[in-house]
């Protein structure tokens, strides 16, 4: 299902920004020089959890955005740097007009 007019999240989009969190966790988490296992230990979250984080096959809640970016050294909004409905949908514009 695609994204509705205005504000709606279709799950297209919603799958796709799940990712684009995770590849930006992999890198934060890879430059500060933390494996999955270690990252873990270190916040009391779980591999497997990060894992699916990593993949965006997992939503994440508030509270583990707040155990990561302590974890990490950053801050919650660096997690989220450059993650938005209206950039996904500004870049799908501008494919379809390349």
């Amino acid at each position: 299902m695609a994204a509705g007019a205005g504000g709606n999240l279709g799950e297209v989009d919603r799958a796709r920004l799940l990712r684009a969190f995770g590849d930006r966790l992999r890198g934060i988490r890879k430059r500060a020089g933390y494996t999955q296992d270690s990252l873990a230990a270190a916040t009391g979250l779980s591999r497997d959890g990060l894992a699916h984080l990593e993949r965006g096959t997992r939503q994440p809640r508030l509270i583990t955005l707040l155990i990561l970016a302590d974890g990490l050294g950053v801050s919650p909004a660096e997690l989220l740097d450059g993650l938005s409905v209206s950039g996904l949908r500004a870049a799908d514009s501008s494919q379809l007009g390349s």
